[in-house]
């Protein structure tokens, strides 16, 4: 099924065989003898750290498609939602982790610019990044360019999923503070960076997080007052600073290549210490 659909994909992008054939610098190619490229060719893991498309393109254009096939799966099961239920709740999915995944196309998480695209999509979950979450030294960060979410109409909901002190584990796994002082402080900082970027939260018990301390509990209970008094405020963005990154060129990144970690995990935690707001957006927006 993922054969065919690549070729009537490939057809509707080239829409003759001499085209294609052009494209992929491959005159025996036509759309009928198409195939997914398997996981050797896809990984690549030779010199260099982009594919070059005259030699390539094959793997270049399965990744538009195999990327662009998760937000418009997602819009399918969006719309039935919406219909059935005509229109009287809101929907949404998990996507959008693009910089946790470091652009890496094998993911299939390049699509943002499709996923804002649906009519049938009102906001996004996206948990809160795992990368640097450590207590003081790390920070909270978005994901993927969620200014471009807010852009189109659609809520950014951000999973707080912060390890705390009471859940077990070593000191500093997926943040873990060490004692309940720390998770206060954890607490406030994430909810902080949902107010300011005009963002929603929800708090989850993934893997076994405990928040069962009466200190701690007090503190959501404040903290879920003071994000209710935040929706009366005006939260639009007020951008100093943009990071602008083009998904479309990522499928040209091979899986795994280091370039991704640096141009877009690594830019995080000096972006959010920057002492200015900063946007993120795609180039499309």
């Amino acid at each position: 099924h993922v054969r065919k659909a690549f070729q009537g994909w490939l057809k509707a992008k080239y829409g003759s065989a001499d085209a294609l054939r052009a494209a992929w610098n491959n005159p025996a190619i036509d759309f009928d003898s198409v195939v997914v490229p398997g996981r050797a060719e896809r990984y690549d893991l030779g010199r260099g750290t982009f594919r070059d498309p005259a030699k390539k393109m094959n793997v270049i254009d399965f990744y538009q498609f195999y990327n662009d096939i998760v937000p418009e799966t997602i819009d399918y099961f969006a719309r039935i939602a919406k219909e059935t239920i005509q229109g009287h709740k809101v929907v949404g999915a998990f996507y959008g982790y693009m910089y946790e995944f470091r652009g890496d196309p094998e993911y299939g998480h390049n699509a943002l610019k499709r996923y804002n695209e649906s009519k049938y999509l009102d906001f996004i979950f996206v948990t809160a990044s795992y990368d640097n979450r450590a207590f003081a030294s790390g920070g909270d960060y978005s994901r993927a360019p969620a200014h471009s979410v807010q852009l189109h109409g659609k809520l950014w909901f951000d999973e707080n999923d912060i390890r705390t002190s009471l859940s077990g584990g070593k000191i500093g796994e997926w943040g873990r503070p060490a004692d309940v002082a720390g998770d206060l402080l954890q607490q406030d900082k994430e909810l902080a960076n949902v107010i300011t970027n005009g963002a929603a939260q929800w708090w989850f018990d993934v893997g076994s997080n405990k928040y069962n301390d009466p200190v701690l509990m007090d503190r959501i209970a404040h903290l879920t007052t003071a994000a209710d008094q935040a929706l009366g405020l005006d939260r639009a963005p007020k951008d100093e600073v943009a990071l602008v990154v083009d998904e479309d060129s990522l499928r040209y990144l091979k899986v795994g290549d280091a370039m991704g970690t640096h141009l877009l995990l690594r830019q995080l935690p000096s972006l959010q210490r920057i002492g200015a707001p900063v946007g993120h957006y795609l180039t499309s927006d």
